[in-house]
């Protein structure tokens, strides 16, 4: 894909309707890239948008070379688009409007009216309003009292006649206000707003709107701007609307209907962002206190379990040909043992596991040193039995044959009931 230098464009009549036709240059290569009709058709081919580039074109019959493999670019065929693209010839949009215009009254005599009231700055421009125009011929009024934004406002052409009389002679009114939007102008004529509230209105999203958070309407402007007038400090619109926006998150935490206007619109926006802060802080404190409760809970029944696993192996010697072979209840040796013989007993989170009665542990020392884990499963079968899992020899994972004898001999002094873990009985004894 490559960035495109500049755009080339035809006008010609195809199938009835007038067209224009754009291609795309780069580095002399020229590439058909768009084509727009008056029967409010576009279509796109060559062409893409690009992530942080924007469009860019592709050029048939170019070859590349990608993740090893030769590609070559074919010609794609024409692909529909919902919106005009813009895109004209700059160098010769002069040649090109006249053109357009001819074969436009060509095809259309009474648009010869609209470009007599109107000069259009491209033909991406003029068609545009030939296909509004065909649509809605009164756009011709619009365009003549140069209210452009309106004109080519599609929200504007879908008013009813009732509305748009309403609109237009606001425009009568205030003809030097041409560059005012659909959205700003239906905000004047919803609210019956003079020119001077509208500038005030501006000003206040001129000052805090940079927030960015949120859209300020106009309702939502002037119950801010009632709220500073009751407020003591001077406080600014960037302040207030923070203060709202805040509010509003804290009011839903505290499981407050925004959509009902006393909770949206309170009478007195500080007292109620105070109040809806100490309702958030009392519901966290009830969480943190439920929670440090049920930590404690699960703490005990831990307990539990570990004191009746200890209960079960402590009549089994530990001591065998010189190794201390053992289950530990205590967490502190599990990190110690992890550590180092470089095992994930504690990370992968089978200290969980012995608690939960779904294997047992046992640990193998020789004068404190960690030498081997084995993990036994509750039907009594070996699972795992590795030494340090960084020896960095083959096989030094597993232990020693000493290791193994030492640990069969103690294995075969334990009854396989005892991997067994009745959890409901252990914990019911232990409470």
């Amino acid at each position: 894909m490559h960035r495109i230098e500049k755009f080339e464009e035809e006008i010609f009549i195809e199938n009835g309707l007038l067209t224009r036709l754009v291609y795309g240059i780069w580095k002399g290569n020229k590439v058909a890239i768009y084509k727009e009709d008056d029967g409010d058709n576009h279509y796109c081919k060559n062409c893409d948008v690009v992530f942080m580039n924007g469009w860019m074109m592709s050029i048939p019959g170019e070859t590349y070379r990608q993740y090893g493999y030769t590609y070559t670019v074919k010609e794609e065929e024409w692909w529909s688009i919902r919106e005009p693209l813009g895109w004209s010839e700059w160098e010769r949009r002069e040649a090109l409007k006249a053109q357009l215009a001819e074969y436009a009254v060509e095809l259309y005599p009474d648009f010869k009216y609209v470009l007599k009231k109107w000069e259009p700055v491209t033909t991406s421009q003029m068609m545009e309003a030939l296909i509004i125009w065909k649509e809605h011929p009164d756009v011709e009024f619009l365009l003549a009292m140069k209210f452009e934004n309106l004109a080519f406002s599609p929200a504007f052409m879908r008013l009813s006649q009732k509305k748009k009389k309403l609109y237009c002679k606001w425009i009568r009114e205030n003809p030097d206000k041409c560059n005012i939007n659909y959205k700003s102008l239906q905000t004047i004529i919803n609210h019956n707003l003079t020119w001077e509230e509208w500038g005030l209105y501006q000003r206040f999203l001129n000052d805090a709107n940079w927030y960015g958070r949120i859209h300020i309407t106009y309702q939502v402007y002037k119950y801010l701007s009632a709220q500073i007038n009751k407020l003591p400090n001077n406080w600014t619109p960037y302040e207030i609307v923070r203060e709202w926006d805040d509010y509003k998150v804290m009011a839903i935490k505290a499981g407050h209907n925004l959509k009902e206007d006393y909770w949206k619109y309170p009478s007195n926006l500080v007292t109620a962002h105070d109040k809806c802060m100490k309702e958030v802080e009392r519901m966290e404190e009830a969480r943190r206190i439920a929670k440090a409760k049920a930590e404690a809970e699960e703490m005990r029944k831990n307990n539990a379990r570990l004191r009746a696993i200890a209960k079960k192996f402590k009549d089994v010697p530990e001591l065998i040909d010189g190794y201390s072979i053992f289950i530990s209840t205590d967490y502190d040796e599990w990190e110690k043992q992890a550590k180092v013989l470089h095992q994930c007993i504690c990370a992968g989170g089978y200290f969980q596991r012995v608690l939960n009665g779904e294997c047992t542990l046992i640990f193998i020392q020789k004068d404190g040193v960690p030498m081997a884990t084995a993990q036994i499963m509750s039907n009594g079968k070996l699972n795992q039995f590795y030494a340090d899992e960084r020896s960095g020899t083959p096989g030094g994972s597993l232990p020693s044959e000493e290791i193994k004898s030492a640990f069969n001999k103690w294995l075969g002094m334990v009854p396989k009931q005892k991997f067994k873990t009745r959890r409901k009985k252990i914990t019911a004894e232990a409470a």
